[in-house]
């Protein structure tokens, strides 16, 4: 697992002991992004003097000294999903602008321009053909990397801070901060549909692996589920928590999920055809806002990142906390590597942080406690990890 934190470092973590595997030192100001390639042999990290850097994803090593990528803050970093090369790396910053990098080089063609305020999110499509980037402006661009053109833009009523592409490359999925009834955007080239039903500003999206299913959490603790074909409103909001919807996630069958809130409590929800059902009792452990949480590959593991410094390991079988990883700050975001071994957690101190799973933790019946060493670390801003099989 990497995290990348506010105090500039990145740590490299095995998540079997616990331990700190390696400090990547090089940035001089805050982590804000990070990215680790499909293939697992690149990672990038940029931060807020618009410096960015690329490591070996095997080993931590630096591969080049800070590169001065923006004049001001990168925010969001993503990769090509052209997975045994992964020969283009996207950027977007504070100063307005996009660019991408060859991974052979590092060097970087001309800035693409358009946005007027900052660019928050950016997302490559799985074909590397199409690069959606959502703005501060309230708007979604959308971007042919084969002639630098802009061939949409979709409009929010609010800032838009995430953007991802459906499965099958036909959609983007964009959420914003809006108090009217938008809150998630779900459109094409042609249509650019608004989905209508938040009655406060959405925090939390997810798409399930399938596509089948979305679903939208927003800052009353209201949950909603969207037909993930037609952007259809399947159940009227539910009251889901007391709390802000900081973070949702999908089991990997699209069976399950996991919400995470400012309430302090993880929960777990099934859906019966007509609404959500929540599954036992809410998990509690942390005594802060959760900010990330995270369903490993065979959901037989949750993650959850909080404010409270801390982050904890969660078997589903029995919701049993059976680790917990401390950072020296609040957590900000949090997941799995893609062998299913490690946490990756980043936060306010500026380090990402990898932490290995005890393998008393890994088998679903075994009835040990598996609780882990408490490992001490720094506080993350933004965090990503390799996972070949999500867009």
């Amino acid at each position: 697992m990497v995290t990348g934190s506010y105090d500039g470092m990145l740590r490299l973590w095995d998540l079997k002991t616990g331990l700190v595997l390696k400090k990547m030192e090089g940035h001089r100001s805050r982590v804000r992004a990070l990215a680790v390639s499909p293939n697992g042999c690149w990672i990038a990290s940029g931060d807020e003097s618009g410096e960015l850097i690329a490591w070996n994803g095997q080993t931590g090593e630096l591969l080049n000294q800070a590169i001065k990528a923006h004049d001001g803050w990168i925010f969001s970093l993503d990769f090509s999903r052209d997975r045994y090369n992964c020969s283009t790396l996207a950027s977007g910053s504070s100063d307005t602008t996009m660019k991408l990098w060859s991974t052979s080089t590092w060097r970087v063609g001309e800035p693409w321009k358009g946005h007027f305020k900052n660019i928050h999110a950016i997302s490559l499509n799985s074909s590397g053909t199409l690069l959606a980037s959502a703005s501060h402006d309230n708007r979604v661009r959308l971007w042919r990397l084969s002639d630098r053109r802009n061939i949409a833009i979709l409009k929010h009523s609010g800032e838009v801070n995430c953007v991802t592409f459906s499965l099958d490359d036909k959609h983007i999925l964009s959420g914003a901060v809006s108090t009217r009834r938008e809150g998630v955007s779900v459109g094409d080239r042609r249509s650019g549909e608004k989905m209508e039903g938040h009655h406060s500003r959405v925090r939390a999206l997810a798409v399930s692996p399938n596509g089948n299913w979305i679903a939208s959490g927003d800052e009353s603790g209201e949950l909603i589920a969207w037909n993930g074909q037609t952007g259809e409103l399947l159940n009227q909001a539910i009251k889901a928590h007391d709390g802000w919807i900081f973070s949702l996630d999908f089991s990997r069958d699209s069976r399950a999920l996991a919400s995470g809130s400012s309430d302090t409590t993880t929960k777990l929800w099934d859906w019966d055809t007509s609404t959500w059902l929540q599954v036992g009792e809410p998990w509690k452990g942390h005594f802060k806002n959760i900010h990330a949480i995270s369903l490993n590959s065979s959901s037989t593991l949750l993650a959850s990142a909080s404010h409270d410094n801390c982050v904890r390991l969660w078997r589903l079988s029995d919701g049993r906390n059976i680790a917990i990883f401390k950072h020296s700050g609040e957590v900000n975001c949090v997941t799995f590597s893609a062998d299913g071994k490690h946490v990756l957690s980043g936060g306010v101190d500026k380090k990402i942080s990898e932490w290995p799973i005890s393998e008393d933790a890994l088998p679903e019946n075994d009835p040990k406690d598996g609780l882990m060493t408490e490992q001490a670390t720094h506080q993350v801003s933004s965090f990503s990890f390799s996972c070949p099989f999500i867009i």
